[in-house]
């Protein structure tokens, strides 16, 4: 029986190399068509399917405000007041991604650096690989101007340095200490422009902010059995407080699953993409079947004199014969 196989396969080799053409059309045509979804199954798996690489993901929400359709970011005071008066988070940190400019070490460039909120790592589960990140004491307005690296950009700026823990980093004309380096798991929501440097919030944060200041993104960990709507009625409570207009120009709360926040917009365009590769994948089987078609049809009488000689279908189906 395997000797028979061999046998059929060297033989559709030859097949093959000997009609050419039609192989590479074939071929060509099914590999685009398998190429494409399997592409665009790869996106939509990893942002819609698989929940986000943090532990307890399902209870990362996204929170801001916002005054009719618009989505608005959140001030620094609005932010404080949330994380000390709120009892529905566990967790609240806050980002916010912006542009230095690094003159040491080496030549002046721009880097994308985020300054995040203390606990931050934390409420993602995630830790430095190199050094330490950011104690609670880093976030006083008294404490030293410190920085974390990501992995790409101590590959980058340092070639893997294990010795870059300590050393000085001048950014807009300030002096920060390297204490750690982050791995690829660290949070980063913003593929186009990953954070190369994390800096903390509190500690960089300028006293004249107010609540007309918004720039600060949210993500809360919500505790266990705390509802969407009593978290947004909460959250509508300590605005009023801390910003009694905030109720007069009908400004709401919201908050919403992070993978959601982060995905929803583009969920319809990314499935309307996968249902077009499926489209394309559909075309390639309809013409490769009528390749198919085509050759079989102009040997028909070829089979017949094969079965009427003694071969049986799986024989006939099994070794075409060669190509006319």
């Amino acid at each position: 029986m395997f000797s028979m196989w061999l046998q059929d396969l060297r033989f559709a080799m030859r097949l093959l190399a000997g009609n050419a053409g039609v192989s590479i059309a074939v071929i060509c045509t099914m590999a685009l068509g398998i190429c494409a979804n399997t592409c665009m199954f790869s996106v939509v798996n990893g942002f819609l399917l698989h929940p986000l690489p943090f532990p307890e993901a399902n209870r990362l929400y996204a929170v801001w405000y916002s005054m009719g359709p618009q989505r608005e970011p959140v001030a620094y005071p609005t932010f404080t007041a949330w994380r000390n008066e709120s009892q529905i988070f566990s967790d609240l940190v806050a980002e916010y991604k912006n542009r230095f400019t690094l003159t040491a070490p080496g030549e002046p460039r721009d880097v994308v650096v985020t300054e995040v909120s203390a606990r931050y790592f934390d409420v993602f589960g995630t830790s430095a690989i190199l050094g330490r990140s950011f104690l609670p004491e880093d976030h006083l307005a008294s404490a030293a101007h410190v920085a974390l690296l990501s992995a790409d950009c101590w590959a980058r700026e340092f070639h893997r340095d294990q010795s870059v823990l300590g050393k000085a980093l001048l950014m807009n004309g300030s002096v920060f200490t390297v204490v750690g380096v982050m791995g690829h798991n660290a949070p980063e929501f913003s593929p186009t422009s990953p954070t190369a440097i994390w800096i903390p919030l509190e500690r960089n944060m300028p006293p004249s902010a107010n609540v007309s200041n918004t720039f600060l993104n949210l993500i809360g960990r919500l505790q266990p059995g705390v509802s969407l709507d009593r978290a947004c009625h909460d959250l509508d409570l300590v605005n009023v407080r801390v910003n009694p207009w905030f109720g007069r120009a009908r400004i709401t709360s919201h908050v919403q699953p992070l993978q959601e926040a982060l995905f929803g917009s583009i969920r319809n365009r990314l499935l309307l993409l996968l249902g077009a590769a499926g489209f394309v994948l559909l075309l390639a089987c309809a013409n490769t079947a009528s390749l198919l078609m085509a050759r079989a049809s102009a040997r028909v009488r070829e089979f017949a004199i094969r079965s009427s000689l003694g071969a049986g279908p799986a024989r006939v189906v099994g070794r075409p014969a060669p190509f006319r």
